[in-house]
């Protein structure tokens, strides 16, 4: 063999080991990370709720259980319950708490909320239950989510049983002539028979 030849082989070589090192290094290095995706607030599933919301509450008060839903199943997120919230007069909490990722209690990103009310309001009047849930509350004002939000549910309670007494919504007056149809939507005109 010449040493040409021998050369030649020896650059052939170490032409593929410097291929093999090149081609290991590159399997060898670990997958890019997981894009990160903004955080998503929690929400309740409010069909499921427990009392439902659409009837009044009376005595004995019941344990509430809310079903809160979350995208990100290992997302710590809190709660609160206020009774006749005020931010001046009842800015504070009845309940509340900081709830961790716990997969032996998620169900389908869903996970179950029980509360309880230990002191009974006033047995003379309605009053308001408020829920909230977020993945935190602002420190200075516990009703107040932190970043991405939150959601809440309510109930009325009345020792009667009866919505009477209870806060009722009132749009004050109302022009319907402000609404605006959409284009081919118009009713058609009267005549002063109307016809």
């Amino acid at each position: 063999m010449t040493r040409e030849s021998r050369a030649a082989r020896l650059a052939c070589v170490l032409g593929i080991c410097a291929s093999i090192v090149t081609f290991s290094c590159i399997i060898a290095d670990p997958p890019a990370d997981l894009p990160k995706y903004p955080p998503i607030r929690p929400t309740i599933v409010k069909g499921s709720v427990l009392p439902p919301t659409d009837k009044v509450v009376q005595p004995p008060l019941p344990t509430f259980v809310v079903p809160v839903e979350l995208v990100d199943q290992n997302a710590t997120f809190a709660w609160n319950v206020f009774v006749d919230f005020d931010p001046v007069t009842n800015p504070l909490p009845v309940a509340g708490d900081v709830v961790g990722p716990d997969p032996a209690t998620i169900d389908g990103g869903v996970r179950a909320v029980s509360f309880s009310i230990a002191d009974v309001p006033s047995s003379t009047r309605c009053h308001t239950i408020e829920f909230l849930v977020a993945r935190s509350f602002n420190s200075a004002s516990p009703h107040t989510p932190n970043a991405p939000g939150g959601d809440s549910v309510s109930w009325f309670y009345n020792p009667s049983g009866s919505i009477d007494g209870c806060p009722t919504y009132d749009a004050g007056s109302f022009d319907a002539s402000s609404l605006v149809d959409a284009p081919g939507d118009t009713a058609p005109s009267l005549d002063a028979a109307g016809e």
